[in-house]
C-alpha cells in the first residue's frame, strides 16, 4: 500500500506523459520514507481510508523535488513534518 499513486502524483504535478514516471514514482518512495521515519509509524501506509493530510505532505514533498530535485537547501522537510505532526508516534 501507498499513501499516494503515481496517477494521483501525475494529477498534482499536472503531467500528463510517461516520460517521468519513473522519476516521480522514485520522489513518491522518498517522500513516503520521510513520512514514515518522521512519524515513527510505517503503519500509515496501510490507512484506509487515507487520511487527507498524509496525502499533502507527500504531495509537497513530490513537488518540491519535481520542480527542484535534490537541492540540499529545502525546507520541504519542515512543510512535510507541520502536516504529518498529528500522526507521530512518541515513545520514550
Amino acid at each position: 500500500m501507498a499513501i499516494i499513486t503515481l496517477n494521483e502524483a501525475k494529477t498534482y504535478l499536472r503531467v500528463d506523459h510517461d516520460t517521468d514516471d519513473e522519476l516521480i514514482q522514485s520522489f513518491i518512495d522518498a517522500a513516503e520514507a520521510l513520512a514514515v521515519s518522521h512519524t515513527g509509524n510505517a503503519d500509515i501506509l496501510t490507512l484506509d481510508p487515507m487520511p487527507e493530510d498524509l496525502k499533502q505532505a507527500v504531495l509537497a514533498g513530490v513537488s518540491y523535488l519535481y520542480d527542484h530535485g535534490t537541492d540540499p537547501d529545502n525546507n520541504i522537510a519542515l512543510v512535510m513534518e507541520a502536516w504529518l505532526a498529528s500522526h507521530r508516534s512518541w515513545a520514550f
